[in-house]
This record gives structure tokens, sequence and C-alpha cells, in this order.
């Protein structure tokens, strides 16, 4: 049975497999390979289905990554990169030839793992907190710089395009969600240089973006960052 055509609640008791036997690694192996199977295939399923496939991943993101979780699965962002086929993205100053439905989902990935171990709205407990910790020291020594290219050369490909399609403008407000909701914890550097802000302020004048783009501009000024930094960030 393929994943859109099955129930909602054997999809849901796939999530509930995974928060319940988060030590159990041949669960958890199962479930992974599943997830990776229809990652392989790029389901091109309504947004509540990518974003179920998405939230399956991110549980065992969660209990696989980084060396809190004995490194089983230390790729992560590198697996998922291939398999989704956003590396070009990578390997190229001039963005071109990616999966558009790879970069929607890499980018909900994104967000999910940063609501799951960086969002501030949900109160943890402190045992949960030193993980989500840990997982944000490995992400910035290992991954973080990758993600931030992927981010970038989207909407330089993006920006570049005459007509705007609706996939394009959702391909730009996913990945202006993620540099808005990643900001607060990586390395400013990634972001804020001449043009990194120049590619990011241009969707201002795009009607379908204009809002996603004002969002990501709050954060990045919301940063910790001294008054003159600001101002030159402004200019």
């Amino acid at each position: 049975m393929s994943w859109p055509s099955m129930p909602g609640c054997q999809r849901q008791a796939l999530n509930d497999i995974v928060g319940i036997n988060s030590t159990n690694s041949n669960i958890i192996s199962f479930v992974k390979q599943t997830v990776l199977d229809l990652l392989r295939k790029k389901v091109e399923s309504n947004v509540h289905l990518r974003n179920k496939i998405v939230d399956l991943l991110t549980k065992i993101f969660y209990n696989t990554y980084g060396e809190i979780n004995g490194n089983q699965w230390d790729t992560f962002f590198q697996d998922i990169i291939t398999l989704l086929n956003v590396q070009p993205l990578l390997e190229s100053s001039t963005p071109g030839g990616y999966s558009p439905v790879g970069i929607d989902y890499f980018n909900r990935i994104c967000l999910f793992i940063n609501s799951e171990i960086a969002d501030q709205t949900y109160v943890r407990s402190k045992a949960t907190q030193v993980k989500n910790n840990y997982l944000k020291d490995t992400m910035r020594m290992q991954d973080i710089s990758s993600l931030a290219v992927i981010w970038i050369n989207p909407l330089k490909s993006v920006i570049s395009t005459t007509q705007h399609s609706s996939e394009l403008s959702e391909i730009a407000i996913l990945t202006l969600s993620c540099i808005g909701s990643y900001i607060l914890w990586i390395d400013v550097n990634l972001i804020i240089n001449p043009e990194c802000i120049a590619v990011i302020f241009s969707f201002l004048d795009f009607s379908g973006t204009k809002i996603a783009c004002s969002k990501c501009l709050v954060e990045i000024i919301s940063k910790k960052m001294k008054p003159l930094e600001n101002f030159a960030l402004l200019g």
C-alpha cells in the first residue's frame, strides 16, 4: 500500500510507533527505510500528506542524528540532499537542475526540524532542552553551512525567472521561512552579506512573496546584532 492511499490512522500509527519506540533501532530502521522510499519517489501529494511524511522523518532525525543519539544517522542531511536531488544547489554557483518537489520537501524538513529543536514557543523539560542544544550544536558544526547555501541558491534561481509561477513562489516562501527561522541560532555571517541580503530584499517586489520576505527580514534584524550592524543591513 502506498503512502497516499494509506488510511490516516495508519499514517498516524507510524508516527506514534516512532515516538514510543524511539530507542528501538529495528523499528527506527524500518520506518526510516519506508520514509526514504517515499522521498526517493518524491511523492507529489497534497501539502497535508507531504507534511505527514516530513513529520515522520523529523522524528527519525530527532532519535538518530548526532553524537547524542550515538551517530546512528550522522549523514542525515547529506543523504537527504542527495535523495531529493537538491545537490546541484551546492555544486554550482549558477543554480539550476534541481528538483522543485525536492526543494519543497527539503525546506519542509528544515522547518519541521527547527520547530522540534529550536522553537521557543513550547515549554520543554530540562532534559529535552539539553538534547535540543546538542542537536543544534551538531548541526552548526556539520551541516548548517550547506543548508544556508541550499537556501540562498534557489532564491537566486527564482528571482532570475521573469515569470513567477505559483510553484516558484511557494519555493521562495518556504525558503525565506527557513532563513527567518534558523537565523536566530546560526552564524549570522552565513546569511548576512551584501549578495544574500540583496537577493532576499528582491522578494519584496512580488505580491506572492512580500509577506514571507518581510517576516524573514524582521527575524534577521531581530538577531542580536550591534546597532551599527543593523543600520548597515538596512542600508
